[in-house]
């Protein structure tokens, strides 16, 4: 990730251009790489299925889903370029889910439980969008309550592709998407996820409690 900012930063108009995205697409990809390589174990999680299956995170996920095409509106962003950042985004969400959840969030949660875990993993993710984004409480505001929302998702399903499809479908219709001309608000937007965020805790927590009950009767 240091060596993406190094590099990146040589550009004057990194934020914006495809060629720039294509290099940073290729270290991502190198990181994840690394990742496999390097720490696999922490990668191969168990998923806990009953959970994903439950109502009302489904609905949670329909909600995340739906902020993008509220409050985005790339329009004015050349056809090419917003087709390279909607396929991008896998690779962002591949480096940032590894990266967030199934290391450090995974990592913290074994010593400190899984409240503090998500917590910290969702700051470091904020703290690493500095620079990356136009400085706004609306666009960090964002970042913040959305890296919340896949923490908690992750927490309560332990199911590390469930997020990484989470965040590279979100990313990609934030990319492409013209539904809304002019977009609502963004204080819409974050309303919306904070709703996310908290039915991913109830739906989760519902879930898991369910299931234990469940187990001791069996």
């Amino acid at each position: 990730m240091v060596l993406t900012r190094i590099v990146v930063a040589r550009f004057p108009s990194y934020s914006i251009g495809v060629p720039v995205e294509l290099i940073r697409t290729a270290l991502r990809l190198a990181a994840v790489w690394l990742y496999f390589r390097v720490v696999p174990d922490l990668i191969n999680l168990k998923s806990h299925n009953a959970v994903v299956r439950e109502p009302t995170l489904l609905l949670s996920f329909f909600l995340f889903l739906s902020v993008p095409l509220l409050v985005s509106d790339a329009s004015l962003v050349p056809p090419t370029t917003r087709v390279v950042y909607a396929l991008t985004s896998v690779a962002v969400a591949l480096k940032e889910e590894i990266s967030f959840r199934a290391l450090i969030q995974n990592l913290l949660a074994k010593r400190w439980g899984s409240f503090t875990a998500v917590l910290v993993a969702s700051t470091l993710f904020l703290v690493h969008h500095v620079g990356v984004i136009p400085l706004s409480w609306a666009n960090y505001g964002q970042v913040a309550i959305a890296g919340l929302f896949l923490g908690i998702v992750f927490a309560y399903t332990q199911n590390l592709w469930l997020v990484i499809c989470l965040h590279a479908a979100y990313d990609a219709i934030w990319s492409v998407t013209t539904v809304f001309s002019p977009p609502f608000q963004y204080s819409i937007g974050i309303a919306v996820l904070t709703t996310s965020s908290l039915l991913a805790l109830i739906g989760g927590r519902s879930a898991i409690n369910r299931e234990r009950a469940r187990k001791a009767v069996l």
